[in-house]
């Protein structure tokens, strides 16, 4: 439980320069963190379906595997990432 402890305290206040990478097929379970995330670190990397929807919202282009529903409801929030 200690070591969980540092390792959270880790994330919560990362050391400079701090780069993320995110990654995978279930962007809906990523948003949230995603969001957060963005807040603290110097560089983002997405990947999979994560940066497909990036894609989509920034470039208003469909890509297969990326659902709609998921698309209009984060439009707003996938498009700051990209400013």
């Amino acid at each position: 439980m200690q070591s969980e402890l540092i390792h959270v305290q880790e994330i919560l206040n990362p050391k400079q320069p701090f780069l993320a990478i995110v990654a995978g097929a279930k962007y809906d379970t990523k948003i949230g963190p995603l969001k957060a995330m963005y807040k603290k670190v110097d560089k983002l990397i997405l990947g999979g379906v994560v940066y497909n929807t990036f894609l989509c919202a920034k470039y208003g282009v469909k890509i297969e595997g990326v659902e709609v529903k998921i698309f209009d409801a984060n439009k707003t929030v996938i498009s700051a990432l990209g400013n």
